[in-house]
């Protein structure tokens, strides 16, 4: 379930590690393996940032953001389909 809730959030906009554990009240060490199973299902894309904020200016921080193409092609499959045609 944490893992859709994070590409649910994701979908919004992309974001920190810190940005989703603030969001979905998880410390970042759980956010991360999360994220480290959806980046390796192909479902999630990163990428590094440098920080602007006066605390952290100059570092590089990993931004991540859903993988669109692959999630459609997922709920494009049959059991999704299935369950789609089930709950209208």
């Amino acid at each position: 379930m944490k893992r859709i809730e994070i590409l649910d959030s994701l979908l919004d906009k992309p974001k920190y590690i810190s940005e989703l554990a603030d969001a979905l009240k998880m410390d970042r060490t759980s956010v991360a393996y999360h994220l480290g199973v959806l980046e390796s299902a192909d479902l999630l894309q990163s990428h590094y940032e440098i920080l602007e904020e006066p605390r952290s200016k100059g570092k590089a921080a990993r931004v991540y953001s859903v993988n669109i193409d692959k999630l459609r092609k997922i709920l494009n499959t049959s059991p999704f389909k299935d369950l789609q045609e089930k709950l209208r």
